[in-house]
């Protein structure tokens, strides 16, 4: 918080390119409000350099026969099916304790995080990591967080604000950057596939897990399945991907079930908000106030994303 110093001074000592992905951001907080109805409130107006590689860690935990994340409650937010640490160090040392009691775990680092309006959240130096295309969906998404947040329903939140990402940056990159259209709505499709390919696998993980086999077997047909999903990726990646290799990456840690569960967090529920959206006619505004009226109907905490756009 004390770090802060405005964008303009913050432009003046950042190298060309870096000063250059930050001197679009006022202008991609204006259509944030003005086409996305997000409300910026004063954040992303500020920039806080690092001297880490990311501004925050989170742990996913989830047992060895469940693709279930484990639940933490916090103040002010809810709970969370993730763990979150300012220090790397400090986050490893907490996954290797649940490690120690039998779970699995995922820990790693953040480009950003979003104190949920109760502060003015800055532009941080990972936010400029992957270009301009990157840092409009990061603050569509972060903002997203500010406008709409369900307290203890991680799917909810980050699916949601995932697919108003992708979808404001599409209209963006459009109206501003029409050659880069081309080659986002590929981004899309791919991360499309990749959503369906790891949620075919989660189901078929989830049916495993219900039977009632003994543990030496079920972690063999798991590691079976592990091995299948691999094989299905180099499929895709040979016949409909044309060899696009940037999901390689994803496959460099071992596929365990606290992977599984941060994946689905963030992705599981994208394609029904984007449906919802476009029965929204495809206006932001009319999507957040259906959701609205939907979480002040909703009585039982089981949010289900609605089935329909009327907003009477």
């Amino acid at each position: 918080m004390l770090a802060r110093e405005p964008l303009a001074s913050a432009i003046n000592k950042l190298n060309t390119e870096e000063a250059g992905l930050l001197s679009t951001v006022p202008s991609i907080l204006r259509f944030a409000e003005d086409v996305v109805g997000l409300e910026p409130d004063g954040s992303y107006t500020s920039y806080v350099p690092l001297e880490r590689d990311y501004p925050v860690y989170t742990v996913v935990a989830a047992e060895e026969f469940s693709t279930e994340p484990h639940v933490w409650c916090y103040l002010v937010i809810g709970c969370a099916s993730y763990r979150g640490y300012f220090s790397q160090v400090k986050a490893e040392g907490f996954a290797n304790t649940l490690v120690a009691k039998g779970l699995e775990v995922h820990t790693q680092g953040a480009l950003a995080y979003s104190t949920l309006g109760w502060f003015e959240d800055p532009v941080l130096p990972t936010m400029l990591r992957y270009g301009e295309v990157y840092l409009v969906e990061l603050l569509l998404h972060e903002l997203t967080h500010q406008r709409i947040y369900l307290d203890g329903d991680t799917r909810f939140n980050e699916a949601l604000a995932s697919a108003v990402a992708e979808l404001g940056t599409e209209l963006w990159i459009a109206t501003n950057k029409p050659d880069l259209l081309a080659a986002y709505k590929q981004t899309l499709a791919l991360r499309l596939d990749f959503d369906q390919l790891i949620a075919l696998h989660k189901e078929k993980l989830e049916t495993l897990y219900s039977q009632n086999i003994d543990k030496a077997a079920m972690r063999e047909q798991k590691h079976e399945l592990t091995a299948l999903l691999k094989h299905h990726y180099e499929q895709l990646k040979a016949s409909k991907w044309n060899g696009d290799t940037r999901y390689d990456q994803w496959f460099e840690q071992p596929v365990n079930n606290a992977r599984l569960a941060g994946f689905s967090s963030y992705r599981e529920l994208v394609s029904d908000f984007k449906w919802l959206y476009k029965h929204c006619e495809r206006d932001f505004k009319t999507l957040f106030k259906r959701l609205e009226l939907e979480l002040q109907a909703d009585e039982k905490g089981a949010y289900r994303v609605p089935k329909s756009c009327s907003t009477q």
